[in-house]
């Protein structure tokens, strides 16, 4: 199955708040990728967000990016 594959940690706390699982993450050069399952249901949520639809409350966005902060700095622990 195909995986979608971002950097940004805004967008990947979006997806998560929206219910979304990080998969595994990958390393570039300088930059740290989060790979989610690419489903009909995350490619709305990325529309959503890109298109102002992006309901999400602060306390979950907070969660999720100090998950994804975790995952950078401790090599990932995906019991989420």
């Amino acid at each position: 199955m195909e995986d979608f594959a971002i950097r940004s940690t805004k967008v990947a706390s979006f997806l998560i708040t929206r219910g979304h699982r990080v998969i595994k993450t990958s390393r570039g050069d300088q930059a740290v990728f989060f790979h989610f399952m690419k489903t009909p249901k995350l490619e709305a949520d990325v529309e959503a967000l890109r298109f102002g639809d992006d309901f999400a409350s602060v306390r979950a966005l907070y969660s999720a990016r100090d998950f994804l902060m975790s995952l950078i700095h401790e090599s990932g622990d995906f019991n989420r």
